[in-house]
């Protein structure tokens, strides 16, 4: 694709956005790790919801490269309140591949509402639930022995330079993992390049390219086409998805990026069509 076929793609994108008065915060697109446009306001935080759960996975390929934690390990053997669930393991909690586990947590303490569920680890089969980000949070906190949203901090958001981002809690006081996070639309461009990079960010390997390559492929089939852990297959890339249009679509053979931050509780599913059109090879 040249330049100009892209900067055509996109100034039909943003001609759609204005269009269709669709509430889109702001919008960036990177071509080869440049920036070539933007829309809108990129510098303000808004909640990015669900793409939380894509910084809890590079948070757990950074321990498990360093050998701290690995995909086949059991959850049981960090969090006590599953013994009952010994076959549970990251892998699977990683790829939302188990049947049976309610959408959301609820009462006051949710691992003891997780530990009293019923749910099948015989067959695997995508059912999405914010419980299992939630898990791999509270077991990673457990096996670092630091709270997951200090751990990131550190190997994630300060390297980034992306300071101190709002983020969420759980009744029993461990991070949310499913979701509570707050970006800038830049600040989520900075966390899909790293991606685009292979887990590199001005010159530093972040977290292993190994990872990214395992974790943004389909590991698991769902009718979206894929998913890995906590990514989801779109197109010929991969995307980071929050639930009210909070995207970043990766393209990594075509070295094509686009971020952006909305509030579309009934219209992104549409954008979404209109970026698949746009951006479809």
């Amino acid at each position: 694709m040249t330049n100009k076929d892209l900067s055509l793609k996109i100034d039909n994108l943003f001609s759609y956005i204005e269009q269709e008065k669709l509430a889109v915060h702001g919008l960036e697109v990177w071509n080869d790790s440049k920036l070539i446009k933007t829309w809108g306001n990129t510098t303000d935080r808004f909640p990015i919801y669900s793409i939380t759960k894509s910084l809890v996975s590079i948070a757990f390929g950074i321990a498990e490269t360093d050998g701290i934690v690995s995909v086949s390990d059991s959850i049981a053997k960090y969090i006590p309140e599953m013994s009952n669930f010994p076959e549970l393991t990251f892998e699977r909690l990683l790829t939302m591949s188990i049947k049976g586990l309610p959408f959301r947590p609820e009462g006051e303490n949710w691992l003891t509402f997780i530990a009293q569920q019923k749910f099948s680890l015989e067959e695997r089969e995508f059912c999405y639930s914010n419980l299992n980000a939630y898990l791999v949070s509270v077991a990673l906190e457990n096996a670092l022995n630091c709270p997951l949203y200090d751990y990131l901090n550190e190997k994630v958001f300060a390297p980034l330079e992306i300071e101190n981002p709002p983020y969420g809690k759980s009744p029993e006081n461990h991070f949310n993992g499913a979701s509570g996070i707050e970006l800038s639309v830049q600040e989520l461009s900075k966390i899909g390049q790293l991606l685009m990079n292979k887990g590199v960010y001005d010159g530093k390997q972040i977290v292993s390219k190994a990872y990214i390559e395992r974790a943004t492929s389909v590991q698991q089939m769902n009718k979206e086409g894929g998913y890995g852990y906590f990514f989801w297959k779109f197109l010929d890339g991969f995307s980071l998805n929050g639930k009210w249009g909070q995207k970043c679509y990766c393209f990594p053979k075509r070295k094509i990026m686009l971020s952006f931050l909305a509030n579309l509780p009934d219209g992104s599913g549409e954008l979404k069509k209109k970026i698949a059109e746009v951006f479809g090879e």
